[in-house]
């Protein structure tokens, strides 16, 4: 029984350790995109190869939504780029 307990206590500490080392890359990722007047936003998505076809109707669909998003002020008076 004391291995189970030496498990958790390991457990617990691995998930905050991991948690936090989110949290701070989320904060550094953060501010690389953001300037005074536009948001820079990117996305990982296949666009080659047998899924292409899925890839550009999701980034047309992006690119459709965001020119409207901009036409209308942007985010918070930011152009989405």
């Amino acid at each position: 029984m004391g291995n189970a307990g030496d498990w958790s206590f390991f457990g617990r500490r691995s998930a905050l350790f991991l948690g936090l080392a989110f949290v701070a890359g989320a904060s550094w990722a953060q501010a690389n995109g953001v300037t005074n007047d536009r948001l820079l936003i990117g996305q990982s998505i296949t666009l080659q190869g047998g899924k292409n076809a899925y890839g550009v109707a999701v980034q047309d669909g992006i690119a459709t939504y965001l020119k409207v998003v901009n036409e209308q002020g942007g985010i918070h008076g930011r152009q989405v780029v």
